[in-house]
């Protein structure tokens, strides 16, 4: 019975945390025009990703939809970070049917140049790559089976994903 009393009051405070840690909302009137104001809402940016890596896609739609528009116009707008896109990376999640993942896939890459300063090709796309496969992962998401993703999937598990998106981005560049 104490095990129970003592597992009610974790939960009582843990609880709440958890829910948090989920929510997220777009700051009222935001603007996005100058250099500064990117920068500005960098930490913004990075909780607005993190909100649409946990959050099931189905749910919370209308705040979704505000969080997915500000992160889209952050990266489409922002002068001080540039997104190299290299289509062997990106190919197998890159669907007009389902454009989340790619948008994800971006947002993870800027979110680890933001947080790391490291604006390197190769550790930004590994990290967007990285978030695709969490987003992937995370079947309330709903996304569908891909037979590519399961690929890297098993390959993140033995450990060489990295090396391999690394040769991807390589060969892409080489135009092969």
């Amino acid at each position: 019975m104490s095990r129970l009393i003592t597992l009610a009051i974790v939960l009582n405070f843990t609880m709440p945390a958890c829910v948090a840690q989920t929510s997220y909302h777009v700051p009222e009137d935001y603007r996005l025009v100058a250099t500064d104001d990117y920068g500005h809402y960098s930490a913004d940016f990075i909780a607005a990703t993190n909100y649409l890596l946990r959050t099931p896609a189905g749910t919370e739609k209308e705040n979704r939809a505000r969080v997915t528009k500000f992160v889209s116009e952050w990266i489409a707008g922002c002068p001080f970070m540039t997104i190299s896109i290299t289509e062997p990376v990106v190919k197998p999640f890159l669907s007009e049917s389902e454009p989340e993942p790619f948008l994800i896939y971006m947002a993870g890459w800027t979110s680890h140049a933001l947080e790391t300063n490291d604006t390197g090709m190769v550790a930004c796309n590994i990290a967007g790559v990285h978030a695709v496969l969490d987003y992937y992962t995370n079947r309330a998401h709903k996304m569908r089976h891909n037979n590519r993703l399961d690929i890297w999937l098993d390959k993140r598990r033995a450990g060489t994903l990295d090396q391999y998106v690394t040769e991807l981005l390589y060969t892409g560049l080489r135009g092969k």
